[in-house]
C-alpha cells in the first residue's frame, strides 16, 4: 500500500515536469525573429519606414514574456534616409526617405539569427 502511495506521487511529479518541459521548449522558446516592414520592401520617396522583429515561437505565433536584443547597422546608400532612430525597447528602427532613388540595404544582427540578416528596401520614383 505505501509503495503505490510513492509510486503515483513520482510518476505524477515525473508528469508535471515533463508537461513544464514541453509549454516552455514549445511556447516560451524563441525559434525565429520574423521582421516586419512597413510600408513594405518598395516604397517611394518621403515614406517614414519602420522594421521591426517579432519573436516567433515553433509554432509561428509570437512568444510571450521573452526578451531579446536587435543590432542594426546601415550599410549602404546611408544618404538616402534621414536620421535613423533605433529603439531598443521596441526592437526597431525608423528613418524618413528622402527624394532620391535607389536601394538601402540594412543588417541585423541578434543571437536567435544563424548569421547576420540583410534587409533590402528599394525606393522608387515618385510618381505624382
Amino acid at each position: 500500500m505505501e509503495f503505490s502511495k510513492i509510486a503515483v506521487i513520482l510518476l505524477a511529479a515525473i508528469i508535471l515536469l515533463t508537461a513544464g518541459f514541453l509549454v516552455w521548449h514549445f511556447f516560451f522558446s524563441i525559434y525565429e525573429l520574423k521582421p516586419q516592414i512597413s510600408p513594405g520592401k518598395k516604397i517611394v520617396p518621403r515614406s517614414n519606414v519602420t522594421i521591426s522583429y517579432i519573436p516567433l515561437n515553433v509554432w509561428g505565433y509570437r512568444v510571450p514574456f521573452r526578451d531579446f536584443e536587435v543590432e542594426f547597422s546601415l550599410e549602404k546608400n546611408v544618404d538616402l534616409i534621414d536620421t535613423p532612430t533605433i529603439s531598443r525597447t521596441e526592437k526597431s528602427v525608423s528613418f524618413k526617405v528622402l527624394d532620391k532613388p535607389g536601394e538601402i540595404v540594412i543588417h541585423s544582427n541578434s543571437e536567435y539569427f544563424l548569421s547576420t540578416n540583410v534587409i533590402k528596401i528599394e525606393i522608387g520614383e515618385y510618381n505624382e
